[in-house]
């Protein structure tokens, strides 16, 4: 569907929409600060941004003229229906070989900003960054042939949803790192559809300084003797709250997969808190493998007494655990952060001081 259409209907659905159709459940928590989004699409839409500084290449200036994938329909949330209404136009980015970054650009911070991506993934490496003062929605639409990872990278200072959705193709993998810290209310939605034999892995590495930041990672096998690996991290400073949830889903016709569900949380102020929740749906006994493991915790004492007696303050041992964590998640894009103007290690440091 074109965006002119796409946007004619999210603006007839925008009012009868809800913003989460599901409040409270056993499977589905109601973590989302939506009254924060209510309020922002209550100021008004920004349709043009800023370039950022510092950067050969910029997506989400208001002036592509791409077409979107359909990954995202305007019908599945008042979310997706106000990101296609406030929308003004969508930039296309191809990769067939090599590394390459792009920054995204920004808004003046007034209103509700609607950006979205369309990633033709071939091969090599794509990494979209960027900090955000306007909030609304980052949506990115990825389709993967071959092999590629795609990086998306983003520090929020508003209320913001970055939703991510991955098509991969019959035989193809893709490696999804997705880091978000913010600094206000924000939501995470990552979705892989994974085709026969393709491969996903899909990392998250999520920072709440102030605010609940809500992050969904799902991997939902299309095809047979496909793959997935759903790994998330989330560190909450302060008095902020984040909640890492992951999913897999392994159809009938995903005969011969296999999945793993891997997440972690970390409450490192007094006042935060931090939360896991996997899920496994299993619809065929001819899974090859399927589990999920989760952890939520604060550092304790027994693994800051080991840190210190080898000589590292308890700053010093946060800051250790978060690096590492923080590499493993980024290492598939690695060499399209290489020489891109942001200092992602201060830059998250910066959003757990608030």
């Amino acid at each position: 569907m074109s965006l002119a259409r796409l946007r004619e209907e999210a603006a007839r659905l925008l009012p009868r929409l809800e913003w989460q159709f599901v409040g409270d459940s056993p499977t589905t928590k109601y973590y989302t600060d939506w009254a924060s989004f209510e309020r922002l699409l209550e100021a008004g839409v920004e349709e043009r941004a800023s370039p950022p500084e510092g950067w050969r290449l910029a997506v989400g200036c208001g002036d592509g003229g791409a077409e979107p994938l359909g990954l995202l329909a305007p019908r599945e949330s008042k979310l997706a229906a106000a990101h296609y209404a406030g929308l003004s136009s969508v930039d296309e980015v191809v990769v067939e070989r090599g590394a390459l970054a792009a920054g995204l650009c920004d808004g003046a911070g007034r209103g509700w900003l609607s950006q979205h991506v369309v990633a033709r993934l071939r091969g090599g490496v794509l990494a979209l960054v960027g900090a955000r003062r306007s909030g609304g929605t980052l949506v990115v639409e990825a389709e993967a042939e071959g092999r590629a990872a795609l990086g998306v990278v983003v520090l929020p200072a508003s209320p913001l949803a970055v939703l991510v959705r991955a098509r991969l193709r019959r035989g193809s993998r893709l490696a999804v790192s997705l880091v978000v810290a913010s600094t206000s209310p924000s939501r995470v939605e990552a979705t892989g559809y994974v085709g026969e034999r393709g491969e996903l892995e899909l990392y998250g590495y999520l920072v709440a300084g102030r605010g609940v930041l809500d992050a969904l990672l799902n991997a939902v096998h299309d095809g047979a003797s496909s793959r997935s690996l759903v790994r998330g991290f989330g560190a909450a400073g302060g008095t902020a709250t984040v909640v890492v949830r992951g999913l897999a889903r392994v159809p009938a016709q995903a005969r011969g997969s296999s999945t793993r569900v891997e997440l972690e949380a970390l409450a490192l102020g007094d006042g935060s808190r931090a939360y896991t929740a996997p899920f496994l749906e299993v619809d065929t006994g001819a899974v090859e493998h399927a589990s999920h493991s989760a952890a939520s915790y604060r550092l304790g004492v027994d693994q800051l007494f080991y840190l210190q007696s080898r000589g590292l303050s308890e700053a010093d041992a946060v800051a250790l655990l978060l690096r590492e964590r923080l590499g493993t998640v980024v290492a598939p894009i690695s060499a399209a952060l290489e020489g891109a103007p942001l200092d992602l290690r201060a830059a998250v440091a910066s959003v757990l001081r608030g």
